[in-house]
């Protein structure tokens, strides 16, 4: 198990510094819905997990999942109701034979992540906090993590000098998942970077130096296209092969009586192409675009 005095690599470990790497928030709250601006910790938990589990749904419950999202960034638990749900099934097992078998998917996936979430300000202090919580964590000693395609030790993440960001958690997004099981083994190194805001039940306010210990520039490498357009192409198969369930067909075109007739008209229902009649005409995946 790892010393407790040093920093511990952990889900919530790893969840809080990437928190603390997010873009700018340009209000925790909008309008009378209390509607977020996106950024917030259990939606960035959620695309966390949907990395492991690309099916996974939010809960309607928000003040749980909220719960749930603070227990786990203070090494509290595995992550509550919803959460240890992924975290202690096969998911991780199936997202570990993707990661090996499918890795530009996965990569584009992470690469969605980091963009809609973390601060181009922020990125290279997140990996010299990540480099920097392995090289002290004695667990990882013997450790390998898969990074931009490559299997690296924990020698060669020390004297890293250059990586993507999407490769980077990506591979240690997956060495959690698959080696750090236990979250609470955090628990302590959560307390060390975090100070309460005021009162006793106040919100806890990240202070620590964790990433100064590097000081050398980490140069991040920019994305490979391929794997963003393969993202695009398996997102696209599953909304069309009837994965995704729902009451309404999607509409692809509905023009007016004025524009066009009416056999114009078309909707996919599962993967089949409808025409106005409903008589089929096709299926979505043989169709090809010239």
């Amino acid at each position: 198990m790892s010393n407790s005095i040093t920093p511990v690599l952990c889900g919530g470990t790893f969840f809080a510094l990437m928190l603390e790497a997010r873009k700018d928030r340009t209000s925790k709250r909008r309008g009378i819905t209390g509607k977020t601006d996106g950024l917030s910790q259990p939606e960035l938990l959620v695309e966390l997990v949907r990395i492991i589990k690309p099916t996974f749904l939010e809960p309607e419950d928000k003040s749980g999942i909220e719960k749930n999202a603070g227990n786990y960034k203070q090494c509290k638990d595995n992550g509550g109701t919803y959460f240890a749900a992924v975290f202690e099934s096969n998911d991780t097992v199936l997202f570990d034979e993707r990661v090996k078998n499918n890795y530009d998917v996965e990569l584009s996936k992470t690469f969605a992540l980091t963009e809609q979430f973390i601060g181009d300000d922020k990125a290279e202090w997140l990996i010299k906090a990540l480099i920097e919580v392995i090289e002290k964590d004695d667990s990882t000693e013997d450790a390998s993590f898969i990074i931009d395609s490559k299997k690296l030790s924990r020698n060669d993440i020390v004297n890293l000098e250059s990586v993507s960001l999407p490769g980077f958690i990506l591979g240690v997004w997956h060495y959690i998942t698959q080696n750090a099981k236990d979250n609470t083994v955090g628990n302590h190194t959560f307390k060390k970077w975090h100070r309460k805001k005021g009162e006793a039940n106040s919100e806890w306010i990240f202070d620590s130096d964790i990433g100064s210990g590097i000081k050398r520039k980490i140069t991040i490498l920019p994305f490979e296209n391929s794997a963003a357009e393969s993202s695009i192409n398996e997102q696209s198969d599953y909304v069309c092969d009837g994965n995704i369930e729902t009451d309404e067909p999607i509409i692809i075109e509905e023009p007016s009586e004025s524009e066009a007739p009416e056999t114009n008209q078309t909707v996919i229902v599962n993967g089949n192409l409808y025409n106005a009649k409903n008589q089929i005409f096709g299926n979505i995946d043989k169709l090809y675009i010239g």
